[in-house]
């Protein structure tokens, strides 16, 4: 069963600015995805329509196969929000923010003391809940802003950005954390700048580029299908000219020289060509070779491939 389902969804916040042009993807249950792409790209304003912050024009969206649109209220009660900009009140207790957050999606009573109990021990805060988030540390703020967004039991849960300025041993335990939600049966939405998280913990991706879906599907087949291995090649002693000339004439641009005497050249991902491409650097450059190290595709490689952007020199720190 589809957990999220968005058909043929358009958003423009004027007649200038169109953000989302035809989204159409889905996500399963009991499922982690990754959403990726520039900032600009149309995350956010996809994710605040998800979540009913902004209003659905054309298209639709359906939660659990609950129209958006004629379900609003059932729909909040299944969605958990943990945002990038910390949502937690600093002059009430951690135990009081959970609560107060509780509280919003309409627990009462004992339901809700149970619930609030329940998320700070998730994120191992219980020892703390007596305190004010003012005497924590940036990772303990993450935890704490994860068991608001939690705190009401969602099936579906989206984390924008939840490790942002944290330190690693808090960036561990969020990503620990949201294989014990899958665990649970939980769906998350994972939007994150680091593609090594989104390819620690995710199965599937989302690339949204300039307002349109490049990409919706298994993680695996997009290396598969767009990234490329690495042929990391040293040399004793820097190349001459005419060596230089000769790689470029055999690898053309998928060799780039990173030093004279390193060059890094993609190959593509069937076994065949890799064995190749070995195959004639030791024929030609053997002598001349120090080392040389074959790396595996990488996600950030296959949506460097696909879109043309590096997505890690769009990182914006905070915190």
């Amino acid at each position: 069963m589809d957990m999220l389902n968005i058909k043929n969804v358009q958003f423009a916040y004027d007649k200038s600015r169109q953000v989302l042009n035809n989204i159409n993807f889905s996500i399963k249950e009991n499922n982690v995805a990754g959403f990726l792409g520039l900032n600009g790209a149309g995350k956010s304003t996809l994710i605040q329509l998800i979540i009913g912050l902004l209003k659905l024009s054309e298209g639709t969206i359906e939660i659990a196969s609950l129209n958006t649109k004629s379900h609003h209220k059932e729909i909040k009660k299944m969605i958990g929000y943990v945002p990038q900009d910390l949502a937690i009140i600093e002059n009430l207790t951690a135990y009081q923010n959970v609560k107060f957050f509780g509280s919003i999606y309409g627990l009462k009573g004992k339901e809700l003391r149970e619930h609030v109990d329940r998320a700070l021990e998730f994120v191992q805060l219980s020892d703390r809940a007596k305190d004010k988030p003012s005497k924590f540390s940036g990772g303990l703020k993450r935890r704490l802003n994860i068991a608001c967004g939690i705190v009401h039991n969602p099936k579906l849960i989206i984390m924008d950005e939840p490790t942002v300025g944290v330190d690693p041993q808090s960036r561990n335990y969020i990503l620990e954390s949201i294989q014990e939600l899958k665990q649970q049966g939980k769906t998350v939405i994972y939007v994150s700048h680091y593609m090594e998280e989104i390819e620690a913990i995710c199965n599937q991706v989302v690339i949204i580029n300039n307002g349109e879906v490049l990409y919706s599907g298994d993680m695996e087949e997009l290396k598969r299908q767009n990234g490329n291995e690495l042929l990391n090649v040293i040399f004793h002693e820097p190349l001459e000219d005419e060596e230089k000339r000769q790689l470029l004439s055999e690898f053309k641009e998928r060799a780039i020289f990173r030093s004279d005497t390193e060059v890094e050249i993609k190959v593509p991902t069937e076994a065949e060509d890799s064995f190749n491409q070995l195959i004639s650097l030791k024929t030609n450059f053997n002598h001349r070779i120090k080392r040389i190290q074959l790396s595996d595709v990488t996600l950030e490689s296959a949506f460097l491939e696909l879109t043309g952007n590096n997505l890690a020199s769009d990182i914006v720190q905070t915190g």
